[in-house]
């Protein structure tokens, strides 16, 4: 797999209830290597304070309507905004980020990875061989495994 990466920082914002909205730094974080996930770096100082994967599919789905169930959740708001709640174990967030620039976001991505493609991009025993340093694993979609190849 290639080392391709999208990388997107940002400004957010952290809402409270009955609260005026703090803008917070963030940074979206694609690489094709994990097709399948995005991670959301949010600052507040120099370092991330808060790290977050999240699924592509599903931040692809919060720009159209409501989705996510449990711990992330996300929908579109009237103003163009997307509504990101994250909820860990020690209580609950609410960002809010501009939906175009999750848009233009998740467009780079796709530009490496389509949307459903994820899969097709990476093969398992590719992987496998790579970590274990089986020669010529990489690129044929098959473990060599005592001089013969199997599916």
């Amino acid at each position: 797999m290639t080392g391709k990466t999208v990388t997107r920082y940002t400004c957010m914002d952290q809402l409270w209830p009955g609260g005026e909205p703090l803008p917070v730094r963030a940074r979206l974080l694609w690489r094709a290597r994990d097709p399948f996930t995005v991670r959301l770096d949010v600052y507040r100082r120099a370092v991330a304070d808060v790290v977050w994967v999240l699924s592509r599919e599903l931040l692809a789905e919060g720009l159209a309507g409501e989705a996510g169930v449990g711990d992330v959740r996300l929908q579109p708001a009237p103003d163009a905004t997307v509504l990101l709640e994250l909820r860990p174990l020690t209580g609950q967030t609410w960002l809010r980020i501009d939906g175009w620039v999750l848009e233009e976001f998740l467009e780079a991505t796709y530009r490496h990875t389509p949307l459903g493609a994820e899969s097709l991009g990476t093969s398992f025993d590719d992987e496998i061989g790579a970590l274990l340093g089986v020669p010529g694993s990489h690129g044929n979609g098959r473990l060599s495994r005592g001089g013969s190849t199997s599916a």
